[in-house]
């Protein structure tokens, strides 16, 4: 079997009985370092996985591995009876770390081909990639932040053409790569407050990811905005305190809370519904918060949102949409207070 696989396969090979007589695994080794593991189990499942250095193998591609499942097949003649192969390798010991794992815990393959910046902030790993599909990819922590694709995540989340911006005041919680700022100016708004903790977010974004957010992060302060460099919760507490309202509250923070086990985080919070209870007191009565709700696979994550929505006496709207840079469908809440929408139920539009 090894010389099936390897081209240099030696002749000694490791076999080790696992219990019964057809429960082992095999070890092949070839000459220039690559190596087979084979799994035989005793209900007649076989597995191989070939691993292989880019210098041992360059030819490792779609064909190869299409060409390596047919000599298998044929070689094992009837005792195959279902064969299916991974036809593109994982790739390990790059520079570039290409994989994510989606909400629902399924394998998720990016083509970023170059770290366009990194650095370690106070609080956070700050990367931007670059990728020929996304253009410019900011990721916090390893976790996608936003594409330069993504002008839809951005006007999905603000409700951009359906609201009117216009001689209104809004309070940004986040927003640190200047998306949802570049795009509100261009509604005319009172005042943009924008509370975002992390300084080096924005310098990354302002030098590296400027179709995104234009020229609005140039400045900290503007004639008709502001960035706050501070935690949220601060700011939200700070403007219950002096009894600032805004028409709009608009939520783009990670979907994981500050902890104080996280270096540098000052508040405890476990759960997102502390920040929902401050949002809606620094509303006005016929105001309303937008919050991004993770992918529509994190159905806990997405109950428990939910849930918390409702104990707060507010109803929602919920539209779900693909995110090129997420390579998933991610979800988009729009919450008013139950006293002022009494005529509007739990919804979701599920767009796609």
């Amino acid at each position: 079997m090894g010389a099936v696989c390897l081209d240099q396969a030696n002749e000694k090979y490791n076999e080790i009985n696992l219990g019964s007589e057809y429960d082992r695994l095999f070890i092949f080794c070839e000459t220039q370092g690559s190596h087979l593991v084979l799994r035989l189990y005793d209900d007649g499942l076989l597995t191989l996985d070939l691993q292989c250095r880019e210098t041992d193998r360059s030819i490792f591609n779609t064909s190869s591995v299409r060409a390596l499942e047919h000599r298998l097949a044929t070689h094992l003649g009837g005792l195959c009876i279902v064969h299916n192969s991974l036809y593109c390798p994982v790739r390990r010991g790059h520079s570039i770390w290409p994989y994510a794992v989606s909400a629902d815990e399924r394998l998720l393959e990016f083509d970023y081909d170059k770290v366009v910046y990194e650095t370690n902030s106070k609080w956070q790993n700050i990367r931007i990639f670059h990728s020929k599909l996304l253009g410019n990819t900011l990721v916090l922590d390893g976790e996608c932040m936003l594409g330069e694709s993504d002008l839809i995540y951005t006007q999905t989340l603000c409700h951009i053409g359906q609201e009117v911006y216009q001689d209104k005041t809004v309070l940004v919680l986040g927003g640190g790569d200047g998306a949802i700022l570049h795009e509100l100016l261009k509604e005319n708004p009172q005042f943009i407050t924008i509370a975002e903790i992390d300084f080096e977010v924005i310098d990354a974004c302002r030098r590296y990811m400027r179709s995104v957010c234009g020229d609005s992060l140039d400045q900290l302060s503007g004639r008709n905005y502001q960035i706050v460099l501070d935690d949220c919760i601060k700011v939200l507490k700070d403007n219950v305190e002096k009894g600032i309202v805004f028409d709009y509250v608009i939520n783009d923070l990670t979907e994981f809370p500050v902890n104080k086990s996280v270096p540098g985080f000052e508040n405890d919070c476990s759960s997102a519904s502390l920040i929902m209870q401050l949002s809606l007191k620094v509303l006005k009565p016929d105001g309303k918060v937008f919050a991004r709700g993770n992918c529509i696979g994190a159905t806990s994550y997405r109950a428990e949102l939910e849930q918390d929505i409702r104990c707060l006496d507010c109803r929602f709207h919920r539209r779900d949409l693909y995110i090129p840079s997420f390579q998933e469908v991610y979800c988009f809440y729009e919450i008013w207070r139950n006293s002022d929408v009494s005529h509007l139920d739990y919804s979701v539009d599920q767009s796609k």
